[in-house]
């Protein structure tokens, strides 16, 4: 069974060895889009399954082609606690380039 990833990290899902990604330009903890909006999440999930029915290398990345309403620096976290990454990497900024290489510590 084909699988991809829908990431706002994309390279560095990438970098993880995930199958196939579908990179989007999103607020960490929303891929899918925001809140409420069915039509836009709608959008994005119509996309994806396209991607993955049309990608045919393994490792593919795709950027996929939504923008967010606004700036992705003015928007606030509304989840609970940041993914574990996020923390990990605030903690240690300096490995990021190495996740992003695919050099993932142990």
């Amino acid at each position: 069974m084909a699988t991809a990833a829908l990431s706002t990290l994309p390279d560095f899902t990438r970098a993880t060895g995930a199958p196939r990604v579908a990179g989007i330009v999103y607020p960490m903890g929303q891929p899918m889009g925001a809140p409420g909006d069915a039509e836009g999440q709608r959008e994005v999930l119509k996309a994806a399954l396209r991607f993955l029915a049309e990608a045919s290398t393994p490792g593919e990345l795709v950027r996929m082609p939504f923008d967010w309403p606004e700036p992705l620096h003015k928007v606030k976290w509304k989840g609970g606690a940041p993914p574990p990454i996020a923390d990990h990497i605030k903690r240690r900024p300096w490995l990021f380039p190495r996740l992003v290489s695919g050099d993932i510590p142990d």
